[in-house]
């Protein structure tokens, strides 16, 4: 294994890195690695890349965009947390539980898609998200979700896009069925 861990500010030629990409050399990105890193603007996480630990990514207030390891399969408590300026995720398919708080307090979030492999969905992992207006969740099973996943995150004005073949289910399952507008994809 090959972690990366503890880089509170990075610099290259005397200058804040703020485009980060994450080399396949990387297997793991280790709890606050890049905890506070707020110049950060933009990560892409190589395929390499298959956990995601503890506030790895906690307080990168103006990282905008993500794009995270299609092989990625553990995503850490607070991974993503106070990311105030994040607009959009995409949680692989491999991925089986998003973690406690893991985009907690994201206000700026638009969109998260959640892969079909998800079976469990942490206490206020979407909490605060404020702007979210739509989230894509491919898993056909309804997944395992604390109440408090969306907890003052205004999804009775988001949109749900869940499998046509589970609509019915998402409906009646709470807190999915707090989202006003539930559509099939």
């Amino acid at each position: 294994a090959n972690p990366i861990s503890q880089a509170h500010h990075l610099f290259l030629n005397g200058e804040e890195v703020r485009d980060l990409i994450i080399p396949n050399s990387v297997t793991s990105i280790g709890k606050f690695t890049f905890y506070n890193c707020s110049s950060l603007t933009s990560v892409a996480i190589s395929n390499s890349v298959t956990s995601i630990l503890k506030s790895a990514f906690y307080n990168c207030s103006n990282l905008t965009s993500v794009t995270i390891s299609s092989n990625l399969t553990y995503l850490g408590d607070y991974a993503f947390s106070n990311c105030h300026s994040l607009k959009s995720v995409e949680i692989p398919n491999r991925v089986i539980t998003i973690s406690d708080y893991a985009f907690s307090e994201c206000y700026a979030l638009t969109s998260a898609t959640i892969g079909s492999g998800i079976k469990s969905i942490g206490n206020e992992a979407f909490g605060h998200c404020n702007e979210l207006e739509d989230v894509y969740c491919l898993a056909v099973k309804v997944p395992n979700i604390n109440t408090t996943a969306f907890q003052d995150s205004l999804i009775d004005h988001a949109t749900l896009h869940v499998p046509y073949t589970s609509l019915e289910a998402y409906k009646t399952t709470v807190p999915w069925n707090n989202f006003t507008n539930i559509v099939s994809i």
